[in-house]
């Protein structure tokens, strides 16, 4: 995981990384040809995931990427006297 949030041709190449993960578990899915009631599962699996994902990891990587700089105000705010 990048310690910094990724720009220009680094979030580019993030993000085919990314699609690159999902073609092949999409493709591993439909070579696996799983029993019916079975198949229905993992693919109701996979749309969730697919869904609720990105969602998930832009909160985690943001408070991620942003942790040092809190870190920092926090300390400024300890040196001020300032408490919630």
């Amino acid at each position: 995981m990048p310690r910094d949030r990724p720009r220009g041709k680094h979030a580019w190449l993030w993000g085919l990384h990314a699609a690159w993960m999902v073609v092949a578990v999409a493709i591993a899915v439909w070579l696996a040809h799983l029993p019916s009631p079975w198949d229905y599962l993992v693919i109701g699996f996979f749309v969730y995931s697919a869904v609720t994902v990105p969602f998930t990891l832009r909160r985690v990587l943001t408070s991620y990427w942003n942790a040092s700089q809190a870190a920092a105000a926090n300390r400024e705010l300890l040196e001020r006297g300032v408490t919630a």
